[in-house]
């Protein structure tokens, strides 16, 4: 064979190799974004959905959140339907305390519910005088939305809601922006708007940096899939194609650099879902009056459970600061 045809022959294979790696890193990044973005998971990846949290989280049938989630079915409250700044319908339910000294408004995590994230929770909180407003995020149970912004388009929707109590619940007594997971990092995100004057802080638990940092870091570490840089970037083409927004145009971290509300960090030390140390950059990052609750042996979520007497003294310290 002369050499011109080694040559050609060469660079046909290696652009063959080039197109194959290129497909297959297309190929990933897409059902990754489908996977975290769309409302409803393709069966085909119910499984892979299961191993993103790093752990048996999805399948824990923990007996104290099952005797909750029976208990406060039999609680008064009211359902509630706004309409959300892109024409989405939200739903949320409110219960109410008698002493009504603040309200909180509360967003859980991805792919998770109202009542899954907060039912064990709510008692306590109910008692120490929060009325609570358990929101459905979009793409979600009852609530519109075909997608899952990660916090990016969330945020808005936390404005919408606390504009909502304040017109409709608590124009004179304060509100507190609360989340666990993406709930988290939509409150830690929509700190920064324009909200009523009598929104007093955020509660946020197990929070993430940024929806690119999050999907990097449940490939690498619990799908153990490569996330490279080229990864990134289709992650970016794609989930701009579903919200017009790129996965990194904007972070939690950029939104605690301008807050000025106070934020109540939680995070379980064990978390295998997302990392502790996203919370402490978060932290980090705050210029706001600011406090940090970890709990050393809590997973995901679950530092109420694993950490109450800790929690509650740095929530009422807390709200005895700000409200």
């Amino acid at each position: 064979m002369k050499k011109s045809g080694r040559i050609a022959l060469g660079a046909g294979v290696l652009a063959g190799a080039c197109g194959l790696v290129f497909g297959a890193t297309y190929g990933l990044s897409y059902a990754l974004v489908k996977m975290a973005m769309d409302r409803e998971t393709p069966k085909s990846m119910l499984k892979t959905q299961k191993k993103s949290a790093g752990s048996d989280l999805f399948d824990v049938n923990i007996p104290t959140h099952m005797e909750a989630k029976e208990r406060i079915k039999s609680y008064t409250f009211e359902d509630v339907e706004i309409t959300a700044y892109d024409g989405t319908r939200l739903v949320a339910h409110y219960y109410p305390s008698q002493q009504n000294k603040r309200t909180i408004i509360a967003m859980h995590g991805w792919r998770s519910s109202w009542a899954t994230d907060f039912c064990v929770i709510l008692d306590y909180w109910n008692s120490i005088g929060c009325n609570v407003l358990m929101c459905e995020q979009r793409g979600h149970k009852n609530s519109g939305g075909d997608y899952l912004g990660f916090g990016l388009i969330e945020r808005y929707d936390v404005q919408s809601w606390a504009n909502w109590v304040h017109d409709n619940k608590s124009a004179d007594k304060p509100i507190y922006l609360c989340g666990a997971s993406m709930g988290a990092t939509s409150v830690l995100m929509a700190s920064a708007l324009e909200m009523p004057e009598n929104v007093k802080g955020v509660i946020a638990d197990s929070g993430f940096t940024s929806a690119q940092e999050i999907w990097k870091h449940v490939a690498k570490n619990n799908l153990h899939v490569p996330y490279t840089k080229l990864n990134a970037v289709l992650a970016n083409k794609f989930c701009y194609s579903k919200i017009q927004m790129n996965a990194d145009e904007y972070s939690t971290i950029d939104a605690m650099k301008q807050t000025k509300l106070p934020v109540m960090f939680i995070h379980g030390a064990a978390d295998t879902f997302v990392p502790v140390e996203m919370t402490y950059r978060n932290y980090a990052a705050c210029n706001s009056p600011k406090r940090l609750c970890i709990s050393p042996q809590a997973d995901h979520v679950m530092t109420y459970l694993f950490d109450k007497e800790q929690y509650e003294r740095i929530a009422e310290e807390f709200f005895s600061c700000f409200d």
